[in-house]
C-alpha cells in the first residue's frame, strides 16, 4: 500500500473514465482518495458517476469535495431554477436522470428523477481537507502556506504542477479530455483517457 494521498480532478460525467482511474488507483494503492468536485454536467453520464461514487464512501480512506457543478444541480432541486444549471452544461445530466421521460416540467421531473441518497450525498461534502503539508479545495486558494492541490481551471491535457500548487483539471468530460490523479508527497501524477484507458505518465508508482 503507498503511502501517497491521491487528488482526483473533474470528472464531468464520465463513468467510462472514472472506471478505469478507479481499477488502477486500486493496483497501485493509496493512503488516502479524494476526490475534488465537478462530478456531473458536460458529460453523458453524471447520475452513474454520483453512483458508482457513492459505493467508494464505504471506504474509510476515500474524501469528496463538493465542486461549483455539484452546487448548481443543488440549486436547482432546491429552487427549481434549472437556468443555472443549463448554463453549466447540465443539460447531459438532466438527461442521465430523467433519460427518455423528460416532460413539460423538467424541474420537477428532476427533482423526482434525483435519489434521496445522491442529495444527500452532493450536501454532505466538504469545502476543502488540510493534511499534513497540503490543503485541498476545489477552487484554487493561492493565499494558503500549504501546497494548494485544486481543480476547476483547466489547464489543457496535462495538470499544471509549481512548487506551491496543482491545478489538476484536464478536461474530462470533454470530448478528448483526461482525468487526473495527482499524487502526494511524490508531485507526480496519472491519467486515464475519456474511455478509461490509462495513459503514460509522470511516473510509474
Amino acid at each position: 500500500m503507498s503511502l501517497e494521498t491521491v487528488f482526483v480532478g473533474d470528472i464531468h460525467g464520465n463513468v467510462e473514465a472514472l472506471e478505469g482511474l478507479i481499477d488502477e488507483l486500486d493496483k497501485v494503492g493509496a493512503e488516502r482518495i479524494i476526490f475534488l468536485g465537478d462530478f456531473v454536467n458536460k458529460g453523458p453520464a453524471s447520475r452513474e458517476v454520483v453512483e458508482l461514487l457513492l459505493t467508494l464512501t464505504s471506504r474509510p480512506s476515500v474524501d469528496f469535495l463538493r465542486g461549483n457543478h455539484e452546487v448548481a444541480l443543488l440549486h436547482a432541486l432546491e429552487t427549481s431554477d434549472i437556468a443555472g444549471l443549463l448554463r453549466m452544461g447540465g443539460a447531459p445530466t438532466i438527461r442521465s436522470y430523467l433519460g427518455g421521460n423528460v416532460g413539460a416540467d423538467v424541474a420537477a421531473g428532476l427533482r423526482q428523477a434525483v435519489p434521496r441518497a445522491h442529495v444527500e450525498f452532493l450536501r454532505s461534502m466538504a469545502e476543502e481537507f488540510v493534511g499534513d503539508g497540503w490543503i485541498a479545495s476545489h477552487e484554487p486558494r493561492p493565499d494558503s502556506n500549504l501546497f494548494a492541490v485544486s481543480a476547476h481551471i483547466f489547464t489543457g491535457l496535462t495538470p499544471e504542477i509549481g512548487p506551491k500548487s496543482a491545478h489538476i483539471d484536464t478536461g474530462c468530460g470533454s470530448t478528448g479530455g483526461r482525468l487526473t490523479a495527482f499524487f502526494w508527497p511524490s508531485r507526480t501524477f496519472l491519467q486515464v483517457s475519456s474511455t478509461g484507458e490509462v495513459l503514460p505518465g509522470d511516473v510509474e508508482h
